[in-house]
């Protein structure tokens, strides 16, 4: 759908003829109609994932939801930067609120640099971007997952800060 719209944005702008001269509706309604099925797709998205999260943790009968503070989402990947993280934290933070699940934010600091397994906390941990392997217990796996295992932690903001100041 994003590379139909970026084309029609394109042949819009460059056409010498064709579109050009009917009139700014004429030009701009199909574009509208891209964007506003992109919107409803990420919005019906958005919408499963939240009750899927809520589903699972009703299921496993969590009292709590931990999820990362989403900020500087848009220095990633061009796609990603696109889609509404806020959102759907907000569908899951209502969607649980109303089974009396309670959402905390955690700060992800160190997350991504602490082994879930022993607690080592060490820049060098994550040299690549994708692959986690611990300095001193030896455990190696994806560097979102081993950050998403510390987030689910309960007091995970305080453990890390206990790790760093001993």
């Amino acid at each position: 759908m994003e590379s139909r719209k970026k084309a029609m944005q394109k042949q819009g702008k460059y056409a010498g003829s064709g579109r050009v001269g009917h009139g700014t509706k004429t030009r701009v309604d199909p574009l509208k109609v891209i964007r506003d099925k992109i919107a409803n797709f990420r919005e019906t998205k958005n919408h499963q994932y939240s009750r899927y999260v809520v589903d699972m943790a009703e299921k496993h009968e969590c009292a709590t939801i931990q999820m990362e503070e989403l900020k500087g989402i848009h220095q990633d990947d061009a796609f990603l930067k696109r889609w509404s993280y806020h959102d759907l934290q907000e569908k899951i933070t209502y969607k649980a609120e109303e089974k009396g699940i309670q959402v905390l934010k955690i700060d992800p600091q160190k997350t991504s640099q602490r082994c879930h397994q022993c607690g080592n906390i060490d820049s060098d941990n994550r040299k690549e971007q994708a692959t986690f392997l611990c300095t001193s217990c030896g455990m190696e796996t994806n560097a979102d997952f081993n950050a998403a295992k510390n987030i689910a932690i309960p007091s995970i903001e305080q453990i890390i800060q206990t790790e760093m100041n001993s």
